[in-house]
C-alpha cells in the first residue's frame, strides 16, 4: 500500500487526524463544468476529468497512480489502475 500512497512508511506517522478532506486536491485555478444538479466536474489538457464533486457530496480525485474517492456517506478510499481498492480509516 505504501506503493499506492506514493511515500515510504518510515515517512508517515500512524497518529489520529485531526481532519479529513479531499478539497486540497481540487485542481487549481481550472474552472470546472457545472451539471444541472450543481455537481462540478474538473478535466485536463486532454478533456479527461481529473477531480468530480458530485451534488450528493461525494468526491473523486484522479492522479496519474491512483484515484482518492470520499463517498457521500464520508467513507474515504484509495484505488489503483488495477482494480484495487483501500478503506482509509
Amino acid at each position: 500500500m505504501n506503493d499506492l500512497l506514493g511515500f515510504a512508511s518510515s515517512s508517515f506517522s500512524f497518529s489520529a487526524p485531526v481532519s479529513r478532506s479531499l478539497s486540497g486536491m481540487q485542481p487549481q485555478p481550472a474552472a470546472p463544468s457545472v451539471a444541472p444538479d450543481g455537481s462540478k466536474f474538473f478535466t485536463d489538457h486532454n478533456g479527461d476529468i481529473v477531480y468530480a464533486q458530485y451534488a450528493s457530496g461525494a468526491i473523486v480525485s484522479r492522479q496519474q497512480k491512483q484515484v482518492a474517492v470520499r463517498t457521500a456517506d464520508g467513507e474515504y478510499w484509495l484505488g489503483d489502475y488495477q482494480g484495487r481498492w483501500f478503506r482509509v480509516d
